[in-house]
């Protein structure tokens, strides 16, 4: 068997989770807070960041009746505020991405939450969205959480 570095191991460990979370009963308890938080923000648009992140929006709606908003792929955001929601991921940077973009696209503020995304500690000064909120209470011991320069 090949070696495995520990960027794949991250990788991987990250995929695992990503699982792990969308699975019943957590895929619950996460939507559930993702509804509240939602719910605290002023309803803002949900952007799902990634496959996990669309099953855990679905799942949101469904615990919450019809609430949170769901992104429409095909529409503009103007002057709305935005929660861009990653379930796991190795990096920020798709979270980064997935803010400029909805920038571009017109909303006036975003914000962003997620189960697991490593790196995550370090990004605030120059980062392109706003608030940062953990879905979870205690923090995956496989993400590496010092700050990443992005």
């Amino acid at each position: 068997m090949p070696a495995v570095g520990p960027l794949l191991r991250l990788v991987i460990a990250t995929q695992d989770e990503a699982f792990r979370a969308t699975e019943y009963p957590a895929i619950l308890t996460y939507a559930k807070r993702l509804v509240a938080l939602a719910s605290s923000l002023g309803n803002p648009v949900i952007w799902p960041v990634g496959e996990a992140a669309e099953r855990l929006a679905g799942s949101a709606i469904v615990v919450g009746r019809g609430r949170p908003r769901v992104r429409n792929w095909s529409g503009y955001l103007r002057e709305e505020s935005v929660l861009l929601v990653c379930v796991a991921a190795a990096t920020p940077l798709p979270l980064r991405a997935a803010a400029e973009q909805a920038r571009a696209l017109g909303a006036k503020r975003v914000d962003a939450c997620g189960v697991s995304v490593c790196g995550i500690v370090g990004v605030r000064e120059g980062a392109s969205f706003g608030a940062y909120v953990s879905l979870q209470r205690n923090v995956n011991a496989s993400c590496i959480q010092s700050p990443i320069a992005i």
